[in-house]
């Protein structure tokens, strides 16, 4: 693994963003091909998004170049994160270190992460930076096949 760092996302990193979030793990030559009316369904998100002062958004670099991305945002009450890295940067520690620099820029506990319950890579992210799955004791709102994990708040002096 490389410097791995995050940087706060523009507007001049969306064209990076949407490919990657559109092409998702797919073999880019086999991956359909965006319709213009993708592309502005996910501008105006994005643009939700970055205004909102509740939202931060950055991308994850790898010695410079683009690998993914890295959110944390509100969902009801409760503050969630989210870490996404393109397969070509993964199994690496790049996901394990992007999320343990994001928690360590919010202040706020407990943070939650819905990771699907098929991906043992990400619960393994997770659970290495403190998260616990808490998936029994708040099913409400998970989709079938989601886990729910939490970083719970941390008793400074105990």
């Amino acid at each position: 693994m490389g410097h791995v760092a995050l940087q706060p996302m523009g507007d001049d990193d969306l064209d990076a963003v949407f490919e990657m979030m559109w092409r998702g793990d797919a073999d880019p030559a086999s991956a359909p091909a965006p319709s213009d009316e993708d592309r502005a369904r996910f501008d105006q998100a994005m643009a939700a998004d970055l205004a909102s002062a509740d939202t931060t958004l950055f991308t994850v670099t790898e010695d410079g170049d683009f690998v993914g991305t890295a959110v944390a945002g509100p969902a009801g009450d409760d503050r969630f994160v989210n870490v996404w890295i393109s397969p070509s940067a993964r199994g690496r520690g790049v996901a394990t270190e992007a999320l343990r620099l994001l928690i360590s820029l919010e202040p706020i506990r407990p943070l939650f992460a819905i990771v699907n319950a098929g991906d043992a890579a990400a619960a393994a992210v997770a659970e290495h930076n403190g998260f616990a799955d808490v998936s029994a004791e708040r099913a409400e709102g998970l989709g079938p096949g989601e886990r729910l994990y939490s970083l719970p708040p941390v008793l400074d002096g105990v």
